[in-house]
């Protein structure tokens, strides 16, 4: 029998399912590579999607946040406004109040009288004045306890000096309703 060499040609079979096992290592390597690099950009793009996404919700709550602040600062503007027109109002009471008071005061006020201190402590008004003679005070006083806005009309003070009389009194005004 012949003597036949089988080696080289297992070499040679052995070198062609290295290079074969070779190629596959290579193209797996390189399928992964690719996978990994499509993961990596397509992850990258997400993420730089998302950052850009915070951002604006950041600069959204910020703007909301100043909003907010803006409306807060209204609100109080808006109380104070209105504590303002609500004593403007009361002001406004008052005066009419007051106009009340001085125009009755000056209708009923006789000739022969003059007032010389006028003073407004809550609800009591204290005049003080001169008048030719008594007899016209107690006319006065009569007027004035038939005016609406006084719940009392009291004399305080009357004296008799040389020509003139002297005379204070004292009116309870009642309360605007």
């Amino acid at each position: 029998m012949r003597n036949i060499n089988l080696l080289p040609w297992r070499e040679e079979l052995h070198y062609k399912q290295l290079r074969c096992l070779l190629a596959e290592v290579i193209g797996c390597a390189v399928i992964v590579i690719l996978i990994l690099l499509f993961w990596r950009t397509n992850y990258t793009a997400k993420i730089v999607k998302f950052t850009h996404y915070s951002q604006r919700l950041e600069n959204n709550i910020a703007f909301l946040s100043r909003q907010k602040n803006q409306a807060e600062l209204l609100h109080v503007h808006k109380l104070q406004l209105e504590l303002a027109l609500t004593n403007m109002r009361k002001l406004q009471l008052v005066r009419k109040q007051n106009l009340d008071i001085w125009l009755q005061l000056s209708r009923n006020c006789p000739a022969m009288i003059f007032l010389t201190k006028v003073e407004l402590q809550g609800t009591h008004m204290v005049l003080s004045g001169q008048a030719q003679n008594a007899m016209s005070v107690a006319e006065w006083i009569k007027k004035l306890t038939k005016i609406p806005l006084f719940s009392q009309v009291s004399l305080n003070l009357l004296s008799n000096s040389n020509q003139l009389c002297s005379f204070t009194l004292t009116i309870k005004i009642k309360p605007e309703v």
